[in-house]
C-alpha cells in the first residue's frame, strides 16, 4: 500500500506520532487522494502525508515502502508466535478448505468496509522467512481478517461471530509472495494447494484446526456475506452514502479517540454529500491509456502537486 511514498513524500522535519495507534495506516492511500478532491493547501497536505507516513515507518519493521513485504514483527517475534500457535501439517484438502473461508471472510469484510477501504478490515502481513524453522525457502504468510462485526458503522451486526480471523499458512520455497499498492490486493505465485506444508486457524483468539469446525465456519461466513451485501445493495442511495462516510472515517478512529477527538463524520461532512450523486469519470477525466493513466495517478498522489482531479496530465 505504502509503494508509491518514496516518489511522493518528503521530509519536512520531525513529526511526532501516537505509537499504540498505528492501526490508522490503511487510510493513508485514500488520504493522498481525499486531500486533493478537498484541495487542501499544499504545506497542509505535507504535514498530514509525512505524519502518517512516519506512522507507517514505525508500524512496519522493514520494507517500508511495501515494496516486496508487509512485515510487522521481528524475528524474536516470529519466533514466539510459531511456539505459541504451534501450525500443524496440512493437506492439499485443507489448503482448499482455506482459500474457501479465506475468499468468504474476504467478500465478508467488503460488504462490512464497503469494499474500498478493505483495508481496514483485511491485511495480509507476509512473507515472513521462517526457512531456520521449517527448511530453506519456507515462508509464514499470516492473512488477517479484523472486525467483522463492525458495530460503529453495523449496529445490528453486534455478537455475530467471526468478529476477528486469523489464518496463518506456512508455504515451501516453491510459493513466491508479490505485493500489490492495495495490502489487501497480496498475490501468491505458485502450487498453494500442494505446497503449503502447515496451517493455523485463529478465531476470535481460539486456535482451529479441525476441518468439520472450519467447515461450520465457512458456511456461516458464507451466509453473512451473502446477506450483508443484500442489505447494502438495497439501500437507497443516500443512505448508502452515510454508511460510506462512515466507514471512510472508522480506521481513524484509535487515532481520533487517543487525542479526544469525536471520530464520526461531522453534520458539516454529512451535508456536504446530502443530495449528491456519486462521482463518474466525468469528474476525475482519468485517461484511458496506461502511459498517462499512469502518470495521471502518479500526480494524484503526489501532496506536492498542484495537480487535482478532472486535470490533464
Amino acid at each position: 500500500m505504502a509503494a508509491l511514498f518514496p516518489q511522493i513524500l518528503i521530509s519536512i522535519g520531525e513529526i511526532y506520532f501516537l505509537g499504540s495507534v498505528l492501526t490508522c495506516h490503511p487510510a493513508s492511500t485514500h488520504t493522498l487522494i481525499d486531500l486533493k478532491c478537498a484541495k487542501i493547501p499544499k504545506h497542509e497536505r505535507l504535514i498530514l502525508s509525512n505524519f502518517i507516513f512516519n506512522m507507517v515507518k514505525e508500524r512496519m519493521k522493514s520494507d517500508h515502502f511495501a515494496f516486496k513485504s508487509n512485515i510487522l514483527m521481528n524475528d524474536y517475534d516470529v519466533h514466539k508466535l510459531i511456539n505459541k500457535i504451534k501450525p500443524v501439517k496440512a493437506t492439499p484438502n485443507m489448503a482448499k478448505l482455506l482459500g474457501k473461508l479465506y475468499n468468504a471472510l474476504y467478500n465478508l469484510g467488503a460488504g462490512v468496509d464497503m469494499d474500498i477501504y478493505l483495508d481496514y478490515g483485511i491485511e495480509p502481513e507476509c512473507p515472513y522467512n521462517v526457512s531456520h524453522l521449517y527448511g530453506d525457502g519456507h515462508i509464514l504468510i499470516i492473512r488477517n481478517i479484523n472486525d467483522l462485526q463492525a458495530i460503529d458503522i453495523w449496529p445490528e451486526r453486534k455478537g455475530s461471530a467471526p468478529n476477528n480471523v486469523k489464518i496463518y499458512t506456512i508455504y515451501n520455497k516453491n510459493v513466491k509472495f508479490k505485493t500489490d499498492f492495495i495490502a489487501a490486493h497480496a498475490i501468491l505465485k505458485g502450487d498453494t494447494i500442494n505446497n503449503m506444508e502447515y496451517f493455523m486457524v485463529e478465531v476470535d483468539g481460539k486456535l482451529v484446526t479441525d476441518d468439520k469446525e472450519l467447515q461450520n465456519l465457512l458456511n456461516s461466513v458464507e451466509t453473512q456475506s451473502i446477506e450483508q451485501w443484500k442489505n447494502l445493495i438495497s439501500m437507497g442511495h443516500e443512505e448508502q452514502k452515510l454508511k460510506g462516510m462512515f466507514s471512510r472515517c472508522l480506521p481513524l478512529k484509535n487515532l481520533f479517540t487517543k487525542l479526544g477527538l469525536d471520530w464520526k463524520p461531522t453534520q458539516e461532512m454529512i451535508n456536504a454529500i446530502k443530495d449528491k450523486p456519486f462521482t463518474s469519470n466525468e469528474y476525475w477525466k482519468i485517461p484511458n491509456n496506461d502511459k498517462d493513466k499512469e502518470k495521471y495517478f502518479m500526480k494524484l498522489y503526489d501532496p506536492r502537486e498542484e495537480f487535482y482531479p478532472g486535470d490533464s496530465v
